[in-house]
């Protein structure tokens, strides 16, 4: 039983021991041919392609143009504003981006041990080699913020302007107005961690204050010492935006029809994606240290436009942890931190201005069941399962109209809730 059958070759010592012909013998395989007797049960799957193009305006209301002769003028003054509030909030994702993966780099560089070193000068030009393409954009990121403060507080300027009063806002300019007030906020906070750029911009200047580059170019001194303020002094971004802003007239209006709007869109449950649920998580406290320039500011402003502190407080007291951008986190009271008149208000308010480390333990606990998301699969399911199922109502409901029977108000507006 233990011999080779017919047709078998047999792999002895003396045969492994010439290498060519183990390689022909492996070489054999390829010419066996193994058929494959599983049956097939199931059919092919049909292919689903699906190409994601730009939802909001295709054409990046670049066809404005052609409505000035046909449309009302506030449609063309939308739709310019609509453009320019793309392209900024475009712009400024490059910046965040930038921010976000910035490393310092000082600590890679070689330094000056003493100043009697003989190639002090080769050291310092090589740093400003070095450090002047990093600094040329964190000085384009200090205009983009100039510019983005003064197009939002111009879009505000123009919504309260005489020509607007009366008329409801356009619900797509206040998003996009939202967004852009959140992207200038991320960018400031995320500033704010990086003290590597601190670090940098010290070596910075220290190579240019050696090769005197500075000195001949006054323009150049200038946009050095603009930056060096904007870089080194925490929340920069927010304190230049309230103080032009603050600057407008009726800019409480403005503020809290933004807050109400974003609260609605918030509890009505108007996002689609969590990106857009944070934003408005994140926006909603920037408003509110925004409004006022002290605490009876805030008072009389939030009573005038009719703003429901307790509708901000339930809202930001059950999301007492939210994200900021990519893996960082941020706790709505730090945000409401900046405004001036939070020492004044942190005594009358402060139950529900608490984070998380001053907290119970029982209220700990209770945000820590509600963030974990084992805890929610179970309700999200039966959310979906629920939501599937008036889809497919839905779907029967379009399929039973006929030519004939066109469909009622309440159909409609059921269709336009589950879409």
């Amino acid at each position: 039983p233990n011999q080779p059958s017919r047709g078998q070759k047999t792999l002895g010592v003396d045969a492994m021991a010439s290498t060519a012909q183990a390689v022909s013998l492996v070489n054999e395989l390829s010419h066996f041919e193994v058929a494959d007797t599983q049956p097939a049960i199931e059919e092919p799957n049909n292919v689903l392609q699906y190409t994601m193009e730009d939802v909001s305006n295709p054409a990046k209301f670049d066809d404005h143009t052609a409505y000035e002769s046909i449309g009302p003028p506030s449609v063309v003054a939308d739709a310019v504003a609509l453009k320019k509030l793309q392209e900024l909030i475009a712009e400024g994702d490059k910046h965040i981006a930038m921010l976000y993966a910035y490393r310092g780099i000082a600590k890679t560089l070689p330094p000056v041990a003493s100043q009697d070193q003989a190639n002090k000068t080769q050291i310092y030009q090589e740093t400003f080699n070095v450090l002047d393409p990093i600094i040329q954009r964190l000085s384009e990121m200090m205009h983009f913020n100039l510019q983005a403060t003064d197009a939002f507080v111009d879009d505000l300027r123009e919504l309260l302007s005489p020509a607007k009063r009366g008329l409801a806002w356009n619900e797509t300019r206040v998003m996009l107005l939202v967004k852009l007030l959140d992207t200038l906020h991320i960018i400031d906070s995320l500033k704010n961690m990086k003290a590597s750029l601190n670090n940098d911009f010290a070596f910075y200047k220290r190579a240019l204050s050696h090769l005197r580059i500075d000195s001949t170019q006054p323009e150049k001194m200038e946009e050095i010492f603009n930056l060096a303020r904007h870089i080194a002094n925490q929340n920069s971004v927010v304190h230049g935006l309230r103080e032009t802003v603050q600057k407008l007239d009726k800019h409480e209006e403005a503020l809290c029809e933004l807050l109400n709007n974003c609260m609605d869109w918030y509890e009505g449950g108007m996002y689609m994606l969590p990106v857009e649920k944070h934003r408005l998580l994140r926006v909603m406290p920037l408003l509110y240290s925004l409004v006022g320039k002290d605490d009876k500011g805030l008072r009389q402003a939030l009573k005038d436009y009719r703003v429901e502190k307790n509708r901000i407080r339930a809202i930001l007291k059950a999301n007492p942890v939210i994200p900021m951008y990519a893996d960082i986190q941020v706790s709505p009271v730090v945000i409401i931190q900046k405004a001036p008149w939070f020492a004044a208000v942190i005594s009358v308010d402060g139950d529900w201005l608490q984070q998380v480390p001053s907290m119970d333990p029982r209220t700990v606990e209770s945000h820590r069941q509600r963030y974990e998301i084992h805890n929610e699969l179970q309700s999200r399911r039966d959310e979906h399962a629920e939501v599937t199922a008036r889809f497919m109502a839905m779907l029967q409901d379009c399929e039973a109209l006929g030519p004939s029977s066109p469909p009622s108000r309440a159909t409609l507006d059921g269709i336009y809730r589950v879409v």
